[in-house]
C-alpha cells in the first residue's frame, strides 16, 4: 500500500509560493509551467508532502534546511535605518553583471547571497527591513515553491485570488458556517445543489467519511466537478456520491399519481379487452404442416444468406465492431438509468437529513421545490453571494411553514499577519464571503 503523505504520479497537488497558490496535477516524464518558468518536477514524486524545493535549470532540488537558512539570514542588524539614503548606489552589482552572473551558471540561492555581499547597506539594516530585503530579492530571482495536498482551506484560498466567481466568492469561513449549520457528519442523507466546481461537494465527502448518502442535484448533463477531482479522495469516498438531473425533480412528486393512474387504465383495457376481443381460430393441423412454395422460396433463401455468412468479409468485421461499440454503449446506457433510479428511489424515500444549496440560479423555487424530501427536525442552509435572493426565500418559507428558527446571516472576516514582533491586521481583505439562511424543519399540523 502506497504511503499516504507521499506525491504520487497523477496526483493533484498545490505548488505555494509566497501567497500565490496554483493547483495542477503531475505526471512522470511531462514539465510544468510556474512563474514564466517550464521545468520537470519527477525528482519531488515519491517524496513526502511540504518538502520545499529550488527551481534549478529545467529541474528542481529539494531543500533540506529552510528553516535553519531563515534563521540564519538577519541574525544581525542596526538599531534602525535613520543613517540610510535611498540614492540607488548601495548596490555594487549592475544588472549586467547579474545577467553574465546567471549566464556562467550562477542562480537561485547562490545568486541571491551574492546580491546581498555587494550591498553597502545591509548589515545596516534593521533585522526586519533585513528580512523584507531578502524576500524581495527571492522573489525576483529564486523559484522557490512548496508542495502541498489540496485541503478545502486551500482550495477556497487558490479559487479566491485566481477565479472567486467560479466557486460563488466563498471563502473559508464560509465554508465552515455552511458545514457546522447543516451538521455534516459520517451517516447522513445529505441533499446538495451546488454550482460552485464542486468545492462544497468536497467539504460534504470528506466529513461524511464514505458513511450515508449524498445525491447532488445538477444542472448540466455532467455534474462539474473540478475541484472534488483534484482532491485525490478514495474510491471508497465516492461511493456515496449519486446524482440526479435538476429537470427531473418535479417528476418525483407525481410518479406516485402517475403510477395510481396508469394502474387504473391497465385495469380499464384489461377489462374491456376480455369483455369485447373476438374467440380466435387456431389453424388446422393440414394449414401448420402443409408446405408452400412461399415458404419454400423463403426457406432457400435464408440458406443461401447463411451460406454466405459462413465466409469471413471486411463488411462482416464491420458489422462485428459495430454490434461490439453497441454493446458497450447499450451497457454504458444501462448503467446510467440504474444510478438514475437508485438515486430516484433515495429521494422517494423523503427521509434526506439536511438540505444544503450553493448555487448559480435563483435559489427560491430549488428551496421550495426540495424542502419537502427532508425530513422534521432537520438542517436546511442556503448559500449566496447576494442577500436580496435569501430574503425571498426568507418571506417564502415564512409564508410556506414548516421551518422554524429561520435566519440570514453573514459572517465577517479579520485577516491577521502572525510574524515575531510584527502581528497586524493585514492592509486588504474581502468585502464579504455571502450571505446564509439556516432553518430547522418541523412538522405542520393539518
Amino acid at each position: 500500500m502506497d504511503p499516504v503523505g507521499v506525491i504520487k504520479a497523477g496526483d493533484s497537488v498545490i505548488l505555494k509560493r509566497g501567497n500565490d497558490l496554483k493547483l495542477m496535477k503531475i505526471f512522470r516524464n511531462r514539465n510544468i509551467f510556474l512563474s514564466k518558468r517550464n521545468f520537470s518536477i519527477d525528482p519531488a514524486i515519491g517524496k513526502p508532502y511540504g518538502t520545499v524545493w529550488d527551481v534549478v535549470d529545467r529541474t528542481i532540488k529539494q531543500v533540506e534546511s529552510e528553516q535553519k537558512e531563515q534563521e540564519s539570514e538577519g541574525s544581525s542588524g542596526g538599531h534602525d535605518n535613520r543613517s540610510l539614503v535611498d540614492d540607488g548606489r548601495s548596490q555594487r552589482l549592475t544588472r549586467d553583471d547579474i545577467v553574465a552572473m546567471k549566464s556562467q551558471g550562477v542562480q537561485g540561492q547562490e545568486l541571491v547571497e551574492q546580491i546581498v555581499e555587494h550591498s553597502t547597506t545591509f548589515k545596516s539594516k534593521t533585522v526586519f527591513s533585513q528580512a523584507k530585503y531578502l524576500k524581495k530579492k527571492k522573489n525576483k530571482h529564486l523559484l522557490r515553491f512548496r508542495i502541498l495536498r489540496p485541503s478545502i482551506r486551500l482550495l477556497c484560498d487558490a479559487y479566491m485570488l485566481k477565479g472567486p466567481s467560479k466557486n460563488l466568492y466563498i471563502r473559508m469561513d464560509t465554508m465552515s458556517q455552511i458545514l457546522t449549520q447543516g451538521n455534516i457528519q459520517a451517516g447522513l442523507n445529505v441533499l446538495l445543489v451546488e454550482t460552485c466546481q464542486g468545492l462544497l461537494l468536497s467539504a460534504v465527502v470528506e466529513r461524511m467519511a464514505g458513511h450515508g448518502k449524498l445525491v447532488q442535484i445538477h444542472s448540466e448533463d455532467i455534474p462539474v466537478r473540478q475541484a472534488f477531482d483534484s482532491y485525490n479522495f478514495p474510491e471508497e469516498y465516492k461511493k456515496v456520491i449519486h446524482s440526479f438531473p435538476m429537470n427531473q425533480v418535479a417528476s418525483i412528486f407525481q410518479e406516485e399519481v402517475e403510477e395510481c393512474k396508469m394502474d387504473e387504465e391497465v385495469s380499464v383495457s384489461k377489462k374491456q379487452r376480455l369483455e369485447g376481443e373476438p374467440e380466435c381460430s387456431a389453424p388446422s393441423l393440414a394449414e401448420r404442416n402443409e408446405p408452400s412454395e412461399e415458404g419454400d422460396e423463403k426457406a432457400d433463401s435464408e440458406q443461401m444468406v447463411c451460406d454466405e455468412k459462413d465466409v469471413p468479409s471486411e463488411d462482416q468485421s464491420c458489422e462485428n465492431v459495430k454490434q461490439t461499440q453497441m454493446a458497450i454503449d447499450q451497457e454504458r446506457k444501462l448503467k446510467k438509468k440504474l444510478l438514475l433510479n437508485e438515486a430516484r428511489s433515495i429521494l422517494k424515500a423523503k427521509n434526506m437529513d439536511v438540505l444544503l444549496i450553493a448555487s448559480k440560479f435563483q435559489p427560491e423555487p430549488l428551496l421550495m421545490t426540495l424542502i419537502d424530501l427532508v425530513l422534521p427536525s432537520r438542517q436546511v442552509v442556503v448559500y449566496s453571494p447576494f442577500r436580496e435572493a435569501l430574503v425571498e426565500c426568507y418571506t417564502k418559507l415564512r409564508k410556506h411553514g414548516g421551518v422554524v428558527n429561520i435566519s440570514i446571516t453573514e459572517t465577517w472576516l479579520r485577516e491577521y499577519q502572525v510574524l515575531p514582533d510584527r502581528t497586524h491586521p493585514m492592509m486588504t481583505m474581502n468585502a464579504s464571503g455571502g450571505f446564509l439562511l439556516t432553518g430547522t424543519t418541523v412538522t405542520l399540523d393539518h
